[in-house]
């Protein structure tokens, strides 16, 4: 588990540089200011995702496997549908296209890394250390 959240957390960090290196070349001459902003938030969900994946990786040495397995598919999943469709969003006006079917998948994204940060509240909860 710990190379496949270490790969997803690689790929989703490196697609944010990416992304945010052709917003600021390419697109964000032709987004409006409220694109921009929205560009910009949903670089920051994606890239403390990526971060937020890497402490999964610790997790998974303290807690059973099926939790951190929960986690890991909440946020991948999670930063999927909330910044796939913001991305969508805010270069409607650069694609001369309509992608306004998207906005519910961000709710459901957001839904997903609700959950996700639940669980890791709830291995808080349930956390029993042993004496050393």
């Amino acid at each position: 588990m710990t190379k496949k959240i270490l790969l997803a957390a690689g790929i989703i960090g490196a697609l944010g540089i990416l992304l945010d290196g052709l917003g600021v070349v390419y697109f964000f001459e032709r987004m409006s200011q409220e694109n921009i902003l929205l560009y910009k938030h949903a670089l920051m969900y994606q890239m403390v995702h990526a971060l937020a994946l890497i402490c999964v990786v610790f997790l998974n040495r303290y807690f059973k496997p099926k939790y951190t397995k929960v986690i890991f598919y909440m946020f991948v999943f999670g930063v999927i549908l909330t910044s796939g469709p913001m991305y969508l969003l805010t270069l409607e006006r650069v694609f001369d296209a309509r992608f306004d079917f998207v906005s519910p998948f961000i709710v459901a994204g957001g839904l997903l890394l609700i959950i996700g940060w639940v669980a890791i509240a709830s291995l808080g909860i349930n956390y029993h250390t042993k004496k050393r």
